[in-house]
């Protein structure tokens, strides 16, 4: 799986992309005390308006590991064969804009002030699949961490 910006080349992944275990290697190497990854893209083959990205392509659809994320958390957009859905009405990904929300305290939950992974993980989940159903698409966000009540936000 690569991670392909939205000027790389899908037909030359590996030179305008990043491979996605590589990146997670690299990450979980830092000696960070933590590290997290918002990942507002998918892997299903196709971009936000489900145009394939290569001419006469099937859909390719990649389940990633959960094991190869290492101790870093990621909150990932969509699920393996979703697509990570725009919001044209608000000029953002679903995922970004409850993202957005949720860490301005929308996702505090239990309102001590704090937003936990778990709490921003749960967040996004319900309310960007809510949405996605709304626009009549399907988006499961998820979330892989080894500490879902660790602190994320304090304000």
């Amino acid at each position: 799986a690569y991670l392909i910006p939205y000027d790389g080349d899908p037909n030359y992944a590996a030179e305008t992309g990043k491979e996605m275990n590589e990146l997670y290697d690299e990450l979980g190497d830092l000696g960070a005390a933590s590290v997290t990854v918002f990942l507002d893209a998918c892997f299903s083959g196709a971009n936000r308006n489900n145009e394939m990205l290569l001419a006469d392509a099937r859909p390719v659809f990649i389940e990633v590991d959960a094991s190869a994320t290492h101790d870093v958390t990621v909150f990932s957009a969509a699920g393996g064969k979703e697509i990570s859905s725009a919001w044209p009405e608000k000029k953002h990904g679903l995922f970004s804009y409850y993202l957005m929300k949720g860490m301005r305290g929308e996702a505090d939950v239990n309102q001590d002030n704090q937003i936990s992974i778990g709490e921003l993980g749960d967040y996004l989940s319900i309310n960007v699949s809510d949405m996605a159903g709304m626009l009549d698409r399907e988006q499961t966000p998820g979330l892989e961490t080894l500490n879902s009540d660790e602190v994320i936000i304090q304000y």
